[in-house]
């Protein structure tokens, strides 16, 4: 990649901390991406381990709290209904109930719902 391309796609604030980590060179900057890149695709498997293994953890640590297996399909009415789940609106003030993992449920519910009913 050419550093003219690096400058054009990427923010001046991501390319200033390349630019100050190898005394304003071009190439050296552009080099130093690249590395960062690489370690970074280095740790991404490990990622989604630790992402699958906390997802598992969670949902058991869930499913002895509330012992039901299914609690992410019937706590619907429960915590993910509770009247304390509100937020106040920066821009418009306006206090709003927040029912995004009640939202985000229901398209999975409804593929595994009928995944069961087949």
């Amino acid at each position: 990649m050419k550093f003219r391309d690096f400058r054009q796609y990427f923010s001046s604030s991501r390319i200033s901390r390349y630019l100050a980590a190898t005394a304003n060179s071009n190439q050296k900057a552009t080099k130093l991406y690249k590395a960062n890149l690489k370690v970074a695709q280095a740790f991404h498997p490990l990622l989604g381990v630790l992402e699958v293994v906390l997802r598992n953890r969670i949902n058991d640590v869930l499913t002895a709290h509330f012992t039901d297996p299914d609690w992410i399909i019937n706590q619907k009415a429960g915590f993910m209904a509770d009247p304390s789940l509100v937020y106040i609106h920066k821009r418009t003030g306006k206090r709003t109930t927040n029912d995004y993992l009640k939202e985000k449920l229901k398209k999975p519910k409804k593929d595994y719902v009928e995944m069961v009913q087949q």
